[in-house]
């Protein structure tokens, strides 16, 4: 065993030598080094690491605890025993205090008693570094943990926080803090409050409980909110009662932030309503949203691992695969068609859109396709196209059959003309008679020509228009797209008409597709029904108007809209506003036609920025006396006597409104502007009963009008009058329960009728 160092410090020579002895009979094997004075014992401690230091507490140059305390300080890791010739307790006690690790009496000292002392404080200085650094260590832990830590003594006092704990609470003041009334949280996902006696914290101490991952929302003190896992564990004694308790802290906001991030990306592409698949950079299918699923009819398992090969029908040609899989793997995005095959062996159609996802260093990992199920509406392209095809097949083949039979008429005259003056013994008469077969011949061609130009005409029926068009629905939500809010108003007690019911899927495919693309983003297009009645003063107004009883059909949307020019020519054929390939120009014109075709008309309303309306009026179909015809009806106009404030920014319509009235008995007041109608009503002595307001005008809208009228006219009635469908103008408030609204274009009758149904309803003012 080698030698362990040991200072003496000792003035006094004779107690240096006994201490010698002493050590030399422990036979320890120790080599003492011996200093009489402080200096000295510093100059030796500065240059050598001693096992063990004895020191006397009286010095030539130190007295008292002065010397322990410098002893000590100079030799922190070394361990030191105080011998001294004072026998004072109290004076032991304090110099244990100052770090000394024994305290012993010169005359009481035996070599066993000074050599278990030093034993003991070699071993215990050695803990004492060993606790010390194993301190120091949990302290470091302590501090560089990115978790929030807080310690907390039996009564609940938070007595440290880590500078982690401090962030996410905001607040190092906290420590001392025993008020948990400061703290501002609710349990995740009740979002119920923390009561200040309800803290994990205040079970762990009170009951001793163990709290893990309690998810909570707090409201940190520097105004923030965050979402924290909170965990609480008491600390106990060697009797198993709370002494301390710990809290733990891990703040999970950005995680959550990320996750609601995420579930709502998730939620977005399965609920999407068009296709959404992924592939690998091999172009292996990863990932299908249930979109895919309900459209092909194959679960994820079944496609999973294969390539979109798997639909393939061999309609789609083969070198436009070859330039999708160039565009793709050269980073670039790709657009296009497929006419892919169902699992149940059925074909459709998809516009699908392939783009690259790349990493973070930039590269290709996957493909992304979004693709949408455009079956319904290229068969529809298909139909029209189809239909004007033969249409203009048929109007050909019909006038060539006309002329042909007109030349073939002349044939089988003179042919049997020629056939009275001619013998039948004669030859001439049997070459007559064949000249005369062949025309009838080609005339039953001619014949077969008309009737496949009749194919082409319609086939009316009588129909409930409500009852074709609540058939339709389904379809024409598919063909206008799940993001765009379809709305139904059927009107009530409609009449009949009379028409080719694939005409009216012309009409309403053509109107919803052109109401599809006006609209952005979750557009809204609107169909509604209702019946009108149109007078002989009225029709006289409008050229196109004749006189009768009508159903209307409208279709709306809350779209872009249509400025004067382009209402102008919207149904010539082959004129569209949209790009070219997107559109023949055709829809509207086809519209038209079929509306004329069947004796009825169409008007349309619109503005830039304010949708489009269409309306059109199909005569009514009735019955009499077992015989089917198309009649028009109008009825007596009821008349009346009050007074009535018309308030219209279209001059034509204005005095064309103002005469009806007039002609009803009513004394009516007219105003251009709202402006000029608060003039007039202000200056006007009489009472006003109704005013009767158009809804879109420049200045105001129609509601906020009636509503400044009604601090003049309290008991004020009202009915509002637009070109626009109910529904299109309904963010005029102009459709609140019990508002008046009548449609334009009205007849005298339907007016009359509207306003006596205002005037005479005693619990209805402007305001509804």
């Amino acid at each position: 065993m080698s030698e362990q160092e040991l200072l003496l410090i000792e003035d006094n020579p004779g107690d240096a030598r006994l201490l010698h002895e002493m050590l030399r009979d422990l036979g320890n094997g120790y080599h003492i080094v011996w200093v009489q004075t402080l200096a000295e014992a510093r100059k030796e401690i500065a240059t050598k690491l001693f096992h063990l230091i004895l020191c006397d507490l009286g010095l030539q140059d130190s007295q008292g605890f002065d010397t322990a305390s410098a002893v000590i300080a100079a030799a922190s890791d070394m361990p030191v025993i105080i011998l001294t010739g004072q026998d004072d307790k109290q004076i032991a006690l304090e110099a244990i205090k100052t770090g000394v690790q024994d305290y012993l009496v010169k005359n009481t000292v035996t070599p066993e008693l000074i050599g278990r002392s030093m034993r003991y404080a070699i071993e215990r200085k050695r803990v004492e570094k060993e606790l010390r650094s194993r301190e120091n260590l949990l302290k470091k832990v302590f501090e560089i943990l990115p978790i929030g830590l807080w310690i907390a003594d039996k009564n609940g006092t938070l007595l440290k926080a880590n500078a982690a704990g401090v962030k996410i609470w905001g607040a190092e003041p906290l420590v001392g803090q025993q008020n948990y009334g400061v703290f501002k949280a609710r349990r995740l996902p009740s979002k119920e409050n923390i009561a200040p006696d309800d803290w994990a914290l205040t079970h762990s101490i009170n009951k001793g409980l163990t709290i893990e991952g309690e998810e909570l929302e707090i409201d940190a003190f520097d105004g923030r909110k965050k979402t924290i896992l909170n965990y609480t564990a008491p600390v106990l004694n060697d009797n198993g009662q709370v002494e301390a308790a710990i809290v733990v802290n891990v703040d999970i906001t950005d995680r959550k932030q990320a996750e609601e991030e995420l579930a709502k990306l998730s939620r977005a592409v399965e609920q999407s309503p068009v296709s959404v698949v992924i592939t690998d950079i091999e172009g292996k299918i990863e990932y299908v949203n249930p979109k895919f699923i309900q459209i092909t009819g194959y679960a994820l398992e079944e496609v999973k691992g294969q390539t979109p090969r798997i639909l393939k029908s061999g309609e789609t040609p083969l070198d436009e695969y070859r330039k999708l899989w160039e565009t793709i793997t050269s980073g670039l995005g790709w657009r296009g068609e497929f006419h892919n095959r169902r699992k149940d062996g059925s074909l459709f159609w998809e516009r699908a859109s392939i783009s690259p996802v790349r990493n973070t260093m930039g590269t290709i990992t996957h493909f992304l396709a979004v693709k949408e199920d455009i079956t319904v509406e290229k068969s529809l392209e298909m139909q029209l196209l189809q239909a004007q095809k033969l249409e203009s097949v048929g109007r050909l083949a019909g006038g060539v059959a006309h002329d042909f039979n007109n030349m073939l008429g002349i044939i089988l005259g003179y042919a049997e003309m020629s056939l009275d003056q001619v013998e039948p013994t004669e030859p001439l008469h049997a070459n007559l008679q064949e000249i005369r077969k062949a025309a009838n011949r080609s005339a039953d061609l001619t014949r077969q020509l008309l009737a496949f130009a009749r194919k082409q005409t319609v086939t009316p029926k009588v129909l409930d228009l409500n009852e074709t068009l609540e058939g339709m629905l389904k379809m024409l939500r598919r063909l206008i797209g799940e993001d765009i809010d379809l709305a139904w108003l059927p009107g009530k007690n409609l009449w009949q008409v009379k028409l080719d019911p694939s005409q009216i899927d012309q009409i309403l495919a053509n109107l919803c597709v052109n109401a599809r693309d006006a609209v952005t983003d979750n557009g809204k297009v609107t169909i509604e029904t209702d019946t009108l009645s149109f007078d002989e003063n009225y029709c006289a107004d409008h050229v196109e108007f004749v006189p009768g009883d009508y159903v209307m059909l409208a279709v709306s949307d809350n779209g872009c809209g249509m400025d004067k020019k382009i209402l102008d020519n919207i149904f010539e054929p082959f004129f569209t506003t949209k790009d070219i390939g997107q559109g023949s120009g055709l829809g509207l014109a086809t519209v038209y036609g079929i509306v004329k075709q069947n004796n009825g008309f169409i008007n349309v309303y619109s503005e830039p920025g304010r949708g489009t309306t269409f309306k059109i009026y199909l005569p009514r179909h009735m019955k009499t006396e077992g015989r089917e015809q198309t009649t028009v009806s109008a009825g007596m106009a009821a008349t009346g006597h009050e007074t009535i404030l018309l308030v219209e920014d279209e001059k034509a319509i204005l005095t064309m409104t103002s005469m009806m009235l007039e002609l009803l008995g009513y004394t009516v007041l007219t105003a251009s502007a709202p402006s000029q109608a608060i003039r007039i009503s202000r200056s006007y002595s009489g009472r006003i009963d109704l005013l009767m307001t158009d809804v879109v005008m420049p200045e105001m809208n129609g509601r906020d009008l009636a509503e400044k009228l009604l601090h003049l006219f309290p008991n004020l009635k009202c009915l509002y009058m637009s070109g626009y469908t109910a529904n299109a103008i309904a963010h005029h408030g102009v459709l609140d329960k019990g508002v008046h609204f009548i449609h334009k274009p009205f007849t005298k009758q339907s007016l009359s009728t509207k306003l006596r149904e205002v005037l005479d309803d005693s619990k209805m003012s402007a305001q509804g």
